[in-house]
């Protein structure tokens, strides 16, 4: 069954940015290593100012658990570590 993973993400002031720019590289990553990812979107909203939010599509829960021990996802999370304040992880199955 197919999952869908809606992220968001406080960043520290002033690091939105570097952040964004972060993890548009860790989106190649995913979709060019990972064949069970369909779909990673960056999204910044435009009345947050240290917010960005992930909208990510899984073929199935097996597909979401790989995606978070591969060797890129956990270089990405060292990378941004510091400049993250909070995360929400919305995981859901999607309407087909």
């Amino acid at each position: 069954m197919t999952v869908a993973l809606f992220v968001q993400i406080e960043t520290s002031p002033g690091k939105r940015d570097a952040f964004a720019t972060r993890v548009s590289e860790h989106r190649g990553n995913v979709l060019s290593k990972e064949s069970w990812c369909q779909r990673f979107d960056v999204m910044i909203p435009k009345d947050r100012e240290n917010t960005v939010c992930l909208y990510e599509v899984y073929d199935d829960e097996a597909g979401f658990k790989a995606h978070g021990e591969t060797q890129h996802m956990q270089e990405y999370r060292a990378d941004t570590a510091a400049m993250v304040v909070n995360r929400t992880l919305l995981l859901s199955t999607l309407v087909e």
